[in-house]
């Protein structure tokens, strides 16, 4: 961390700079991949506060979204429309490069990095 012109913070990853510690310092969990924020429930992790918080409302509330055909539930109705292709063996979500094809769009987001491999953070 060092100071920019004035008061501000750059990060020494990229050009990006800040008036706050604290913005610089999240900014930097970008970078480093640091998870300091822990689900007591189930152990997930996450580099914001915030984004902890929105995981444990899903402890909360529950999964609302069920599927009708077999045990399976979804915090969100996406996540139960993605599951119903399962049942219905359908593939839609198809590779451009190959012949691939999968049921679940991030399925295939991971399939994709096959091609172009990880995927590259800018901030």
């Amino acid at each position: 961390m060092k100071h920019a012109e004035g008061n501000l913070l750059s990060c020494q990853f990229c050009p990006a700079v800040f008036y706050r510690r604290e913005s610089l310092r999240d900014h930097l969990r970008r970078h480093t991949g640091e998870d300091p924020f822990t689900c007591d429930l189930c152990s997930a992790s996450f580099s914001h506060r915030r984004s902890l918080n929105v995981h444990l409302q899903q402890h909360v509330v529950g999964k609302p979204f069920k599927c009708q055909l077999c045990p399976a539930a979804f915090y969100r109705e996406h996540g139960l429309k993605d599951h119903m292709y399962t049942h219905a063996e359908e593939k839609p979500f198809a590779c451009h490069i190959c012949s691939a094809a999968y049921s679940h769009r991030r399925s295939l987001n991971t399939h994709m990095r096959e091609h172009t491999g990880p995927k590259q953070y800018e901030c």
